[in-house]
């Protein structure tokens, strides 16, 4: 097993701000809270509330990446690529 240490310093500029993806997809369809919300089975404040999130459940990643047709997890599988590749070091 190679042990991996990310440097603190770096989880800042690694952070993925989810609910922004999600509410930027929705805009991209054209598609209004409403609508979003009649699809996840919720409120119009749930879904503005998604928005604010910086993280989120992986269940409810799932629906909504259901809903949207994208896949969301791909976002969180590049940032673990990147903090893997480009500012990892490899401890002893």
């Amino acid at each position: 097993m190679i042990n991996t240490y990310i440097r603190p310093h770096l989880f800042h500029t690694l952070m993925l701000h989810i609910g922004q993806q999600i509410k930027e997809e929705l805009r991209r369809q054209e598609r209004t809270v409403c609508w979003f919300a009649r699809k996840l089975c919720c409120n119009r404040q749930n879904v503005y509330d998604i928005f604010k999130r910086t993280n989120i459940d992986a269940e409810l990643l799932l629906r909504i990446s259901l809903v949207l047709e994208r896949n969301f997890f791909e976002e969180y599988t590049t940032q673990y690529q990147q903090a893997l590749g480009g500012t990892s070091e490899k401890l002893p």
